[in-house]
């Protein structure tokens, strides 16, 4: 009996110790993610794009299938746009994310609801593809869909 409860103590200590190894790597993929969207609210185009990688992608793809044009933009004026006099303010609150790791690559697929000066604009889904580089985690594409129409609000609002 002793040996089945120190075999149990154990596994559930080693258990523990996995989804805590687990967790911390989520943490870290997900910082450059909450970073960009952090840059977005202040408009600080230098910290948006230091979270992606200098080759990085953005993608947005449409929602109806009949009307099916891949959309690609560039870091660059992403970030000019981030950092630009637009007079308004961006908040993209993300929820229910889903975080794989292999190795040096990562998968981040999370809800969206985007706000234009506190003003709804639309909803969809974004999905980062992340590397771990020598510079730690950073975003090597980014595609997402929009929609304005049957949106789920944001846990918070």
């Amino acid at each position: 009996m002793t040996r089945v409860t120190i075999a149990c103590t154990v596994m559930a200590c080693l258990s523990a110790v996995a989804e805590n190894l687990v967790a911390q790597e989520e943490q870290l993929v997900m910082q450059p993610i909450h970073q960009l969207f952090d840059a977005m609210r202040s408009g600080d185009s230098a910290s948006a794009r230091s979270v992606f990688h200098p080759d990085a992608r953005l993608i947005r793809l449409p929602i109806e299938i009949e009307d099916f044009r891949v959309a690609e933009g560039t870091v660059d004026g992403f970030v000019a746009a981030v950092g630009g006099n637009r007079g308004d303010s961006w908040d993209e609150p993300i929820w229910d994310w889903e975080v794989r790791v292999d190795g040096n690559l990562a998968a981040v697929w999370t809800k969206y609801a985007f706000f234009r000066s506190g003003e709804f604009s639309h909803c969809g889904v974004d999905t980062f593809q992340l590397a771990n580089t020598p510079h730690g985690w950073r975003i090597l594409s980014l595609a997402y869909s929009r929609r304005e129409d049957e949106c789920e609000p944001p846990p918070s609002r």
